[in-house]
Order: C-alpha cells, then structure tokens, then sequence
C-alpha cells in the first residue's frame, strides 16, 4: 500500500506541474496576443479599422498556420 502512495503522489506532482506550466504559456500567449492587440488599435484611425486590421491576423481556435 505504501508503494501506491508514492507513486499516486509522483502523479500528483507531475500534475501539478504539468498544470503550472500550462498556465504560465497561457499567460504568455495571452499577453502577446494583447500586446498586438494594443500594437493595432494604436496605429488604426478608427475602431472599424483596427477590428478590420485585427481580425486577419488572429486565426480561428485550433487552425495551426501552414508556414
């Protein structure tokens, strides 16, 4: 029993890890994505065209770029 403990805990362990780093590249991803996002309203005349602008550049959920 004790044998299951340690590995159930090694688990854990990964798993937190692993979750740890998941957030931290969210947080990165988000913050370039933000970061564009600010690059694009600035340098727009209007809003219409900054969305405009934008729009392009951020691809649907889950499509990879074919570069």
């Amino acid at each position: 029993m004790s044998r299951d403990h340690t590995a159930l805990e090694q688990v854990r362990q990964q798993q937190q890890l692993l979750n740890g780093e998941l957030a931290h590249r969210i947080k990165n991803i988000l913050t370039m994505v933000q970061s564009i996002a600010s690059q694009t309203m600035r340098d727009a005349p209007s809003p219409e065209e900054a969305s405009a602008d934008f729009a392009p550049a951020s691809p649907p959920w889950g499509v990879r770029p074919t570069c």
